[in-house]
């Protein structure tokens, strides 16, 4: 059973929503504040294609030994 929130059509509520100012407002700024994350996270790592192999030898690894690890 669904929880049904408003008797308007799915498509009005969509387009109330992208018409919304302050929804606008609100993803906007959380793409800026993800960004921003990312960016600082990034810096922290340093060398991230290094991070990116390291990550690629522990999935072959994993996928290669997924038998003996469970």
């Amino acid at each position: 059973m669904s929880v049904k929130t408003s008797h308007l059509p799915y498509e009005t509520l969509i387009r109330r929503q992208v018409e919304d100012a302050g929804m606008q407002t609100a993803i906007a700024n959380a793409q800026d504040t993800i960004s921003a994350n990312r960016q600082r996270v990034l810096d922290e790592l340093g060398d991230t294609q290094s991070w990116r192999d390291r990550a690629a030898q522990l999935r072959h690894y994993v996928l290669e030994n997924l038998d003996a690890l469970l």
